[in-house]
């Protein structure tokens, strides 16, 4: 159990180098974006380290959405242009 964990961990980071460099080459990165290299890095990982077929997509683009800033559209400004003084 304690083989697999740590097995588990080293294929998460090894992911999350993989995948922030690759990223990183990118000028604007969308979560969709994120998402892709997420489930492209761990199909690669897998090639090497067997463990990777526990990660989680989902983690692994939280991890990878929390490094980088993500473009997610434009905002919107909300404008209270009413006469009651706040």
């Amino acid at each position: 159990m304690a083989d697999q964990v740590a097995g588990k961990q080293a294929a998460f980071k090894t992911a999350v180098i993989i995948a922030s460099n690759l990223l990183s080459a990118l000028p604007k990165r969308t979560p969709q974006q994120i998402r892709e290299f997420a489930e492209q890095t761990i199909e690669v990982v897998c090639l090497v380290n067997p463990a990777a077929n526990l990660l989680n997509v989902d983690e692994l683009s939280d991890e990878l959405g929390q490094m980088f800033s993500v473009t997610i559209g434009d905002g919107l400004l909300l404008d209270d242009t009413s006469m009651r003084g706040h």
